[in-house]
């Protein structure tokens, strides 16, 4: 009985360590070193909340581009696995890609099924569900068909906004709608002898805006001397006449010196996000793309929102312009997000 019981006991026993070992090891795919005795490591999982501005942008008479928003968001849906997932994590997962409006009325206004706009990989209570699904074997869900019901909603979402245009207050979406219902700022600590492995969450938006903040709040009410609540296109006119008339050589210091900017947010949680601005659409530039006037709303776009988000403490913020394919583009959001291709 005892020669039989011996072998199973170290079995289980170098199995068990294998699965520590493989477990430490998923910290960084790029590293084959464990971890030493009390170091600490972490991995970030991905929180990634896809934003579309459904104002007059989506018109492609007056913004004509050449990607749809719609090809730039199922760009991202089709690198969820293995890609986004499998980025320096190999099991375990609780990544969340999901779609959030400027407001929650929006939903109701188009008649959204929200739930069609999520993978939430964290509802799988184990790896082999997760896989499952992923590989389409489970009879519950298949991967392949959810990714195509969200990237069709979302076509259709699109569609619907530019037959029926509802606008967007970017102001308030940031100063309001970013809380901890759409943000994750827990860090689950595991704590071992041998290590120490701490979970965290990488938070990203991805917002679709052509960078015009456009709400409804014009005019001197809205404003605190120079600080506004909305970036119009009237109002870059005005900056740029009177940048012109200052007679000042450099236009950052011009912004700095009469105290312009977008009203900061209020919102202490922006310290944990990193925002991704796509994509600026100068309407000062002719049809083929050379700029009517200097500076272009482009570069006051750029500046406006460079220190809005700056002042408002976001943790990292980037614009880009129109792209010319989404290769273009999905390489910018490579970079931002430090999201490794396989």
């Amino acid at each position: 009985m005892k020669k039989i019981i011996i072998p199973i006991i170290l079995i289980v026993f170098i199995i068990g360590s294998a699965i520590i070992i493989g477990r430490i090891g998923t910290v960084d795919a790029s590293s084959n070193a464990l971890l030493d005795e009390n170091e600490v490591a972490s991995i970030e999982h991905f929180n990634i909340c896809l934003v579309p501005d459904l104002s007059n942008r989506l018109d492609i008479e007056k913004c004509p581009k050449p990607i749809d928003d719609s090809q730039l968001v199922n760009a991202i849906i089709d690198e969820i696995y293995p890609t986004i997932l499998k980025n320096r994590v190999d099991m375990n997962q609780p990544d969340k890609i999901f779609v959030k409006f400027t407001s929650p009325r929006i939903i109701n206004y188009y008649n959204v099924n929200n739930s069609v706009l999520t993978f939430d990989f964290e509802k799988f209570e184990n790896q082999i569900d997760r896989i499952n699904y992923l590989t389409n074997r489970d009879d519950k869900g298949k991967f392949e068909s959810d990714k195509h019901a969200f990237k069709n909603a979302f076509k259709i979402l699109l569609n619907n906004a530019r037959q029926r245009v509802c606008g967007a207050d970017v102001w308030s979406f940031f100063n309001n709608e970013i809380n901890n219902t759409c943000i994750r700022t827990e860090v689950n600590r595991i704590d071992n002898k041998d290590y120490i492995l701490e979970h965290k969450y990488k938070n990203i938006i991805v917002l679709f805006t052509d960078g015009y903040v456009e709400a409804g709040l014009y005019g001197p009410n809205n404003m605190t001397g120079n600080k506004t609540y909305h970036l119009s296109s009237n109002l870059i006119r005005e900056f740029r006449t009177k940048y012109e008339q200052s007679k000042e050589t450099d236009i950052q210091t011009f912004f700095n010196k009469y105290g312009y900017g977008l009203v900061p947010l209020n919102n202490p949680i922006l310290k944990d996000v990193e925002v991704l601005a796509v994509e600026f659409y100068d309407r000062s530039l002719t049809p083929s793309g050379n700029a009517t006037v200097h500076p272009t709303d482009g570069e006051i776009l750029e500046l406006f929102w460079n220190d809005w988000m700056m002042m408002s403490g976001v943790k990292k913020f980037k614009s880009c312009k129109i792209t010319s394919s989404v290769d273009e583009f999905m390489n910018e959001f490579h970079e931002f997000t430090g999201i490794r291709v396989r």
